[in-house]
């Protein structure tokens, strides 16, 4: 009997070692599935030393620097709001205006100067985007000479009016932020100026010289305060020896000029603007025997309006 009760506690002491041991392992799995979890749902990052290999790493993408996104949006936006913009100019421009004109076949100079307010211009311009820039310039410009005795010849008292017009298109650069342009481009267009022309054997008097020209062109702008801007172009053409007057041979001719404007907005789309200018035409031509060289040089005050098909503040 007492064999057989030591055996069943033995065995009743067996069964709940091996029931705890089960609920030990149930409870160490339950843990373990609650730390899971909260690792998961936790936001705060976990202090140690871990390593973790995650699909994004091995990706390798590589993102570009928030300043490049910002400046690629920014220009995305610049290019597509906004545009062609177009503004129209009329100015005129009072200055002085010299010429001075050798005859080759007996080396005799001639040269005078005048003060004239009868140079007017209009030109039309067009950003087609920020970088694209088109342009036309028309120039009036009548001169007139007085009466004078030069011994061997004679100046007679004489006028004449001179039309040029000149288109171009340029590429823009920006400079720092998209309100500086630099813009290089290729102009083309219809160069006339004065001359001195012999109407007899003793006689001169003002005529024109027309030639066809192509070139290159820089233009320039960038803001100058709140509401002010400024605005530059240099330019310089080569003659093609076309279309110049009847009865004259061009041999050769060109043109540099260089003009700067300051422009200041009133109302909403009007601006007025107050520049300086320089031209410089250089020829040589012939006209039945006579074998000419000649230049002039015109420094010239502008003022003028434009207007704007968009807003200017």
């Amino acid at each position: 009997m007492i064999l057989a009760r030591k055996h069943d506690m033995q065995m009743k002491q067996q069964k709940t070692s091996r029931w705890l041991e089960a609920l030990a392992a149930c409870m160490g799995v339950i843990s373990l599935l609650s730390g899971t979890v909260a690792l998961a749902n936790d936001t705060d990052p976990i202090e140690g030393d871990f390593k973790f290999e995650t699909v994004e790493k091995k990706k390798k993408v590589e993102t570009p620097p928030p300043a490049q996104v910002e400046s690629t949006e920014n220009d995305g936006l610049r290019m597509s709001f906004g545009y062609p913009k177009v503004d129209f100019g009329f100015a005129i421009h009072p200055g002085q205006y010299s010429l001075d004109q050798t005859l080759l076949n007996t080396s005799s100079k001639f040269n005078f100067s005048q003060f004239s307010f009868s140079e007017l211009k209009l030109d039309a311009r067009m950003f087609l985007n920020p970088r694209l820039l088109v342009n036309l310039d028309i120039n009036y410009r009548s001169v007139a000479v007085a009466a004078a005795d030069l011994n061997l010849f004679q100046i007679k008292e004489s006028s004449v009016s001179a039309f040029s017009s000149q288109a171009g298109i340029s590429y823009c650069y920006t400079l720092r932020d998209f309100q500086k342009k630099i813009c290089p481009g290729i102009v083309a267009g219809v160069d006339a100026y004065p001359i001195l022309a012999f109407k007899n054997n003793t006689d001169l008097a003002l005529d024109k010289l027309n030639d066809m020209s192509l070139g290159l062109s820089v233009y320039g702008e960038a803001p100058a305060g709140d509401d002010m801007s400024v605005r530059g172009k240099a330019s310089y053409t080569k003659g093609l020896k076309q279309g110049q007057a009847s009865g004259y041979t061009m041999k050769s001719d060109g043109k540099f000029s260089l003009s700067g404007e300051i422009l200041r907005p009133f109302g909403k789309q009007f601006q007025a603007s107050l520049g300086l200018g320089l031209e410089k035409q250089s020829a040589t031509f012939t006209r039945l025997q006579d074998n000419w060289e000649m230049s002039n040089l015109n420094y010239a005050l502008s003022i003028g309006v434009r207007y704007n098909l968009y807003v200017t503040r």
